[in-house]
């Protein structure tokens, strides 16, 4: 993160804050921007001793409080273990960031069984079912709800099918669970574009696979598809997300904002 934790509004001071998939990325992105801005921030991870790193490494950066929980959102087992002991502290739940996701490179006609039940296990049903547990811990009169999807679920993109379908369907369950909801809790979505991270350019080497193209022929035309020219960062996604999660943002509920460069216009 470019700023420093002094010059940030503190938006999420007291609230206790929820995301998942905290350990890298835009999660790690979206933990960081909260803890910096007052919140108490529970991340989660799969792996108890990269979450537990994690958690550690964002406390001593931020100066704020941060904890790490293992979950596995595959599993509804974890899952209610994890809201369970998030519960025993007492405090409710006001903000959740649905983050954490998976997915793989395949044509649709070589999507396994087992590559879509993963992808669709994690992307939809666990966080559909962690939202679930968690709504019943949000008592404030402003909680919300911010669920990161993507340009892929909004608009499509070849390879990703059964991922696209996954985050689809988080845009659904926005719109749904916003007019459920309401007023008590807001609910909203971000659809982030093509994210700059260390494991872009594995992406690109295996649809380079796929297609019998170059690395660097696939890289080139993802660029020449966001008109902005540049692959979004993790701290740009964050900044909106907080917003979305914020009392600026009072007013808005069911919407999706799209983080993605342009490649996405409404």
């Amino acid at each position: 993160m470019n700023s420093m934790p002094g010059t940030m509004p503190r938006r999420f001071e007291g609230l206790r804050c929820l995301v998942t998939g905290g350990t890298r990325g835009i999660g790690h992105a979206v933990a960081e921007r909260l803890a910096i801005e007052g919140g108490h921030v529970t991340i989660t991870g799969r792996d108890i001793d990269s979450v537990g790193l994690a958690a550690d490494s964002l406390a001593a950066a931020t100066g704020g409080h941060v904890q790490g929980l293992a979950c596995d959102l595959s599993d509804p087992d974890l899952i209610r273990a994890m809201t369970d002991e998030i519960g025993c502290a007492g405090s409710p739940l006001d903000v959740l960031i649905n983050n954490a996701g998976t997915a793989t490179i395949n044509r649709f006609t070589d999507i396994t069984l087992e590559e879509l039940d993963t992808v669709l296990s994690v992307n939809l049903r666990g966080t559909f079912l962690l939202t679930q547990q968690c709504v019943r811990m949000m008592f404030a009169d402003d909680a919300n709800i911010v669920n990161v999807s993507s340009q892929a679920g909004y608009q499509g993109q070849p390879l990703v099918s059964h991922y696209s379908a996954s985050k689809a369907a988080l845009l659904g369950l926005t719109k749904s669970l916003a007019k459920e909801l309401a007023p008590r809790i807001r609910v909203n979505a971000v659809c982030p574009g093509i994210i700059e991270t260390d494991l872009i350019e594995a992406d690109f080497l295996r649809q380079s696979e796929i297609l019998d193209q170059t690395p660097g022929a696939v890289r080139d035309r993802t660029l020449g598809s966001i008109p902005l020219g540049r692959f979004q960062a993790a701290d740009r996604i964050a900044a909106a997300v907080a917003y979305l999660g914020s009392r600026e943002a009072a007013d808005i509920t069911g919407q999706t904002v799209h983080v993605s460069g342009g490649m996405t216009m409404t």
